[in-house]
């Protein structure tokens, strides 16, 4: 079967929803106890839920993400890193980052996103806000995920 050719308007609109809508929600959700911390990462349920706003073609010609990994930090704490599709435009993310501390219940969510001038934006991202902590020159995985865990122990 053919994939779908959607515009590159539509695959910005969804990636950009994704990245910056889709999960803060449900890092909200987790944070709050209506899901379980799983719910982060991606699945049929993502589609399923996403299927609300976007077509299921069109979701899967956007390519929402690449890969995602579970990190385990130690006992209590870990993150799940998102890989997403490189950037086409700013501010699109490159990776993505909930890093969550069980025996605290905090979680919190970090992008890597495709800046002005070459240059890549370290943020912050809850439901009601989007924090700019500074800027990378290269979109170095380890050292993004580094950046966040130290960011998480402030």
């Amino acid at each position: 079967m053919q994939e779908k050719n959607i515009s590159p308007e539509l695959q910005h609109d969804i990636r950009y929803n994704v990245q910056q809508y889709f999960i803060p929600e449900l890092v909200e959700c987790v944070k709050d106890g209506y899901l379980p911390y799983l719910a982060l990462f991606p699945s049929a349920q993502w589609f399923s839920n996403l299927r609300m706003e976007y077509d299921i073609e069109d979701l899967k010609a956007a390519k929402v993400w690449e890969s995602f990994e579970k990190i385990e930090i130690d006992q209590d704490r870990m993150i799940i890193l998102y890989t997403f599709p490189q950037p086409e435009e700013v501010p699109e993310a490159l990776y993505g980052a909930v890093l969550l501390d069980h025996s605290t219940a905090d979680i919190q969510y970090f992008t890597l996103e495709a800046s002005f001038n070459d240059r890549w934006a370290k943020c912050t991202r809850s439901t009601s806000m989007h924090s700019l902590k500074g800027f990378m020159d290269a979109p170095d995985k380890d050292e993004f995920v580094q950046w966040a865990m130290d960011e998480f122990k402030k």
